[in-house]
Order: structure tokens, then sequence, then C-alpha cells
């Protein structure tokens, strides 16, 4: 049985979260965002303990090091 792709509309930090988490875990993932990038916006530039975590459940967290965002 094929699964429809689960629509995600808004690519900012909580809705790319979101599809990176579900595709990881095997869920087909459609994102739409109306923006274009890149782009700066100030909107609570800290990552958390938990966020932290979160990049290395991901694999994340090396890359995130190495460009001097953590």
């Amino acid at each position: 049985m094929s699964l429809r792709p689960i629509t995600i509309v808004g690519g900012g930090i909580s809705g790319l979260s979101l599809g990176i988490d579900l595709q990881l875990k095997g869920l087909p993932v459609h994102l739409f965002e109306a923006g274009d990038y890149p782009r700066h916006r100030v909107c609570g530039e800290f990552l958390s303990g938990q966020g932290y975590r979160q990049l290395q459940e991901w694999g994340l967290a090396k890359s995130f090091l190495a460009a001097g965002a953590v």
C-alpha cells in the first residue's frame, strides 16, 4: 500500500524540521513555500539543548558545527 504524501505549507524552521523528521521515518512529504531563499529573518536565533539533540538524531549536527552555526 502506498502512502499519500503529507502536505506541509511553509518552509520555515518548523515546516522544514517536520519535513525532515517525517522523511527520515519513511513518510512521503510535499513541502510548499511561497518565499524566496536565502533570506535573513531574525526570529529566535537560538538553539536549545533539545534542538541540538534533534540535529544529532537527524545526522545534521556535524554540518551545523562545521558551518559555525552552533
